[in-house]
């Protein structure tokens, strides 16, 4: 990403990428007035809410520097306050709203004394936020939390009865029924290891169905990472990793750029009730060890009727390595990145999570390159991705040239498979596809790469096949317009766990943010897939150093985006059709926006 030309502090964007890795919400500004927030607890029905929550934002609206949470409409309605009062340097941190889009779970970080709550805020009724566990002492916090499907509870992790022991807990939706999940012999909740967001995902997930938690933890009684399920009630934990024989259990040492857990429920109804890990191989006692590995096997709740799911070499050669594995959105395949018979190469291996026989059905489905150092990506945020209809994959590598990173999509199905090449051919030292996503009716592929120039990364977009490629970002044959796909210093609220590429939900139209009129200073845009009708939809920013920060789809014609654009330095969240102009201030038209890019979600 090259910097923009401006003279903005190195030093403020410093400290705000350090505060988006944190996944921190940002904030700053000021509004008129603020709605009072009523308490509908006492005195029998609960007041419902007098303007509807359409949005939910973070950011510090009332220019006191403090980052709070606010409910939004759509009609650009004065900000509704849902968090507690909080006092100078206190902060939401981040939030998460509830699939049913009832209630939104928040963690505030309080500074007297220095603990991180989580708290639930109701968004159909005029009620107080209420805190999810008892009273928290000095140095206590809450880590990591996550709604279950059905929106019935919310799973955290703190150290809520052990400081410095982090473990999984489970509440009702509205704050109740407060329960330790796990048994302290399961040990601490063990913590995905990511490049760009150190310790920020909690090793837990519930299952589809909302009946389940899997957790991974550092076992006492053992080296390495444990995996247990446990049910929605807390009752009838259980150990399903490592089993008898392994000398070791999960890989949660290994480090992506994004947080990512070696375990994964099973979707669809084929594989119900089951669940994927990766987990030291078994070896036998006084043989002479293969050299350390990991393969993917799955099993039932109660751990019974487990199996390899990943193949194994022919006897002599070196025994694979599992490195990341993802289900197909239907559950019917799984995929599979591993090491080779050189076991220098990265593959991709796809199998059938039912198989009985994995050396016979699991199959590898990237062309084999060159040599040890042409691989499929694994560490990477978009290293391979199944079609939203469960039928072709698309993964990065440099099987052609090494170091030229390219996009190939396969279908699993077909032996051998096939790898479509979708962007045109790299030959030059540095060129690379960043980024890739499918569109929802699984018909095409965009992506962002260097493909004309080294120093510029633009949006593309073409068939699954690799047909009908278009350049969709470009505004003439002439431009340099940068695409944002990755955190840069110079760019402010673009996180590491955010998406480059935004698709309509009906898959007709993109929408990206990139420096189209002055170099460095981002604005939100939206085209045709074939990069025709082309729009920008921010208005003119006043600035050089102004910036569109943040963008997202609000159904199939009109957005939402973040931007300083009335006022240098103070973000605010509009609305907008693909087709301009800019419509609603939904922070408030008379607000002055806030200091930093604020964070939100649709309700």
């Amino acid at each position: 990403m090259r910097r923009r030309s401006g003279d903005r502090s190195r030093g403020a964007w410093a400290a705000l990428l350090a505060a988006q890795l944190l996944s921190a919400s940002c904030g700053g500004g000021g509004i008129a007035t603020l709605i009072n927030r009523g308490d509908g607890s006492t005195g029998g029905t609960p007041t419902p809410r007098a303007l509807p929550v359409d949005v939910v934002a973070a950011a510090d609206l009332r220019d006191d520097g403090v980052v709070e949470l606010f409910a939004l409409s759509a009609s650009g309605d004065p900000p509704v306050l849902l968090s507690p009062e909080l006092i100078g340097g206190a902060a939401v941190l981040r939030f998460a709203l509830a699939p049913d889009g009832a209630r939104v779970a928040f963690l505030v970080a309080r500074t007297n004394p220095v603990v991180e709550e989580l708290w639930i805020a109701d968004l159909r009724y005029d009620v107080a936020p209420s805190k999810a566990h008892p009273d928290l002492g000095d140095g206590q916090r809450v880590r990591d939390f996550a709604w279950s499907p059905d929106s019935a509870r919310l799973a955290f992790v703190g150290d809520l009865r052990t400081a410095g022991v982090p473990q999984l807990f489970t509440t009702a939706a509205d704050g109740s029924d407060h329960r330790l999940a796990l048994p302290d012999e399961a040990g601490p909740v063990a913590f995905a290891v990511s490049v760009l967001l150190p310790e920020s995902r909690a090793a837990f997930h519930w299952s589809p169905d909302s009946r389940h938690l899997a957790c991974a933890t550092a076992d006492p009684a053992q080296p390495g990472f444990a995996l247990w399920v446990v049910d929605a009630e807390a009752s009838a934990p259980r150990r399903l990793a490592p089993s008898q024989g392994d000398s070791r259990g999960l890989p949660m040492g290994r480090a992506f750029e994004l947080p990512w857990l070696p375990f994964e429920w099973a979707p669809g109804a084929a594989q119900a009730g089951r669940i994927a890990y990766l987990v030291e191989r078994s070896v036998t006692p006084g043989a002479s060890v293969d050299p350390p590995g990991h393969e993917l096997r799955s099993s039932a709740l109660d751990g019974s009727d487990e199996r390899r799911l990943s193949q194994r070499h022919p006897p002599g050669e070196p025994p694979p390595d599992v490195l990341r594995f993802a289900f197909s959105p239907d559950g019917s395949r799984i995929a599979y990145a591993t090491t080779g018979r050189d076991p220098a190469r990265v593959e991709l291996w796809c199998s059938d999570p039912a198989t009985t026989a994995p050396d016979f059905d699991a199959k590898r489905i990237s062309k084999r390159g060159a040599s040890g150092a042409h691989d499929v990506l694994h560490r990477e945020r978009d290293a391979f991705a199944w079609s939203p209809d469960s039928q072709r994959i698309a993964f990065r590598g440099d099987l052609e040239t090494s170091g030229l990173v390219e996009l190939y999509v396969a279908d699993p199905t077909l032996p051998p498979s096939a790898n479509d090449r979708i962007n045109t051919q790299l030959r030059l030292p540095g060129q690379r596809v960043a980024a890739f996503s499918w569109s929802p009716d699984a018909q095409r592929i965009a992506y962002v790469a260097n493909e004309f120039a080294t120093d510029t990364f633009e949006l593309f977009c073409a068939r699954a096949d690799g047909s009908s490629l278009f350049v969709v970002s470009r505004s003439s044959a002439s431009a340099d317009e940068d695409v944002l796909f990755a955190p840069d210093p110079a760019a402010p609220g673009f996180a590491a766990d955010e998406r480059a590429i935004h698709w309509s939900p009906d898959s007709q139209r993109l929408a990206w943010l990139a420096d189209g009129a002055v170099e460095g200073s981002y604005e939100a845009w939206s085209a045709l897939p074939d990069g025709v009708d082309r729009f920008r939809l921010n208005g003119v920013l006043p600035d050089p150093a102004s910036d569109a920060c943040r963008i997202a789809w609000r159904g199939a014609s009109e957005l939402l985006y973040v931007a300083d654009q009335r006022t240098a330095g103070r973000f605010e969240l509009f609305g907008a059709r693909v087709d301009g102009p800019t419509g609603v201030v939904l922070t408030g038209s008379a607000g002055r926006g806030a200091t930093l890019c604020p964070t939100f979600a649709q309700r």
